[in-house]
């Protein structure tokens, strides 16, 4: 008959079949590939100039409340939101210590690249998050008792903290 041919593919499911002109043959059932892992998003990381610069920026603006008696007084009582600033550096900071590190770029982050079992980078990192977190919960405390003496000597030494212990923890975790 004219109107069934044998399929030509002998690879194929259907070989020697007769099938209808026109139709294709019958094709093999392939496995589905596994299912693909969505992909991680780029570029997620934290920039360490960008925690340096926060890091200077809340130092300053520390160090500028514990120099100036206006800016003390003004900030006496709102020196509760005051305390969200050393929060954010050790945020920050956090983040950062603990993302992907981005020289090597194999999910493996900072804290297991950069810290020795006798290095200092591990302490460094603790006592500048503990200090960031004290300096907070005195800001925060100061404010709402109304002490400006503390509140001075508080934001001097989150000042001094930020600019030196954050900047060279920020530092050392990223110098390959």
């Amino acid at each position: 008959m004219l109107s069934q041919l044998q399929c030509r593919n002998p690879s194929s499911r259907g070989a020697g079949r007769k099938v209808a002109l026109g139709l294709p043959c019958p094709r093999p059932r392939l496995r589905e590939p596994p299912p693909q892992r969505p992909a991680r998003a780029e570029n997620r990381e934290v920039p360490a100039g960008l925690v340096i610069l926060v890091d200077f920026l809340v130092g300053m603006a520390l160090l500028a409340v514990a120099a100036s008696d206006r800016l003390v007084h003004f900030l006496s009582r709102r020196s509760v939101a005051l305390a969200a600033l050393p929060l954010l550096s050790a945020v920050l900071l956090t983040v950062y210590v603990f993302g992907e590190d981005s020289y090597r770029r194999n999910g493996i982050s900072r804290w297991e690249a950069y810290r020795s079992p006798g290095g200092a980078l591990g302490p460094m990192f603790v006592l500048s998050v503990a200090l960031m977190v004290g300096c907070a919960a005195l800001l925060f405390y100061s404010g709402l008792r109304g002490r400006d003496h503390l509140l001075r000597a508080t934001a001097f030494v989150g000042g001094l903290t930020s600019l030196v212990l954050l900047t060279a923890t920020t530092i050392g975790f990223s110098l390959n």
